[in-house]
């Protein structure tokens, strides 16, 4: 995956997100992206709205497949 790509990968999920706020999904997506173009905290602020999302719509494997997720970040180097 190219620069580039990841850059057009975010740009999708912000015109997601504006069209639907509680896409719970594109942030969790977007937030992945971040990281891996080295924004750990945007990252982690994206994944964190995605688990509350989730935990506010009752979606209990949303919210523990992310919070995994998230605990997998803050490990990281």
């Amino acid at each position: 995956i190219t620069p580039d790509e990841l850059d057009e990968a975010i740009a999708d999920y912000n015109q997601s997100i504006r069209l639907e706020p509680d896409f719970a999904e594109a942030y969790g997506n977007r937030g992945f992206v971040r990281y891996q173009i080295g924004d750990k905290l945007g990252g982690l602020r994206d994944l964190n709205k995605a688990a509350q999302i989730f935990a506010d719509r009752g979606n209990l494997e949303g919210y523990q497949q992310t919070v995994s997720y998230i605990q997998a970040i803050r490990q990281s180097p």
